[in-house]
């Protein structure tokens, strides 16, 4: 039982924010396959309800909001949009554990109008790369914080 309630945090903590669950697995001395594995179901249970959720939320209450005449443009948003026009789905997805939350990364996607099935699709492989790379990194790469 306390091996799951370590497991579940996890997957929870790196659902908010990706590189937390790794830093958790070492807390909790679990092996580092079991954090990758917590890790990427973590990031996979946020992208697959947010993704969903967000196109619902945007499709019904956001597209008047997209047509109005004035539009901030932050940095933030100028960002985005370049690295939308320079790698798609793909660069977001990529970037998604490094840069943004799943929640945000997810939403991201769908601001730019990509569909859930694609979103979860490419988030599968970003989250299958960078929890292993996270967790092996965590776990192997000496630190001294000394």
């Amino acid at each position: 039982m306390e091996l799951l309630i370590k497991w579940l945090s996890i997957a929870l903590s790196s659902a908010i924010k990706f590189f937390a669950g790794p830093l958790l697995g070492k807390v909790y001395d679990i092996p580092w396959w079991q954090t990758a594995i917590c890790t990427f179901l973590g990031m996979m249970l946020a992208v697959v309800l947010f993704s969903t959720v967000a196109k619902a939320f945007f499709d019904r209450y956001m597209k008047g909001l997209f047509n109005r005449k004035e539009k901030r443009i932050t940095p933030n948003k100028r960002r985005m949009v370049k690295v939308w026009n320079k790698f798609g789905i793909s660069g977001i997805a990529f970037l998604t554990p490094i840069l943004f939350t799943p929640i945000g990364g997810s939403i991201v996607a769908i601001s730019f109008g990509v569909e859930p099935l694609k979103i979860i699709r490419y988030m599968t492989v970003s989250a299958a790369f960078w929890a292993v790379v996270a967790s092996l990194g965590i776990y192997y790469i000496p630190y001294n914080f000394h």
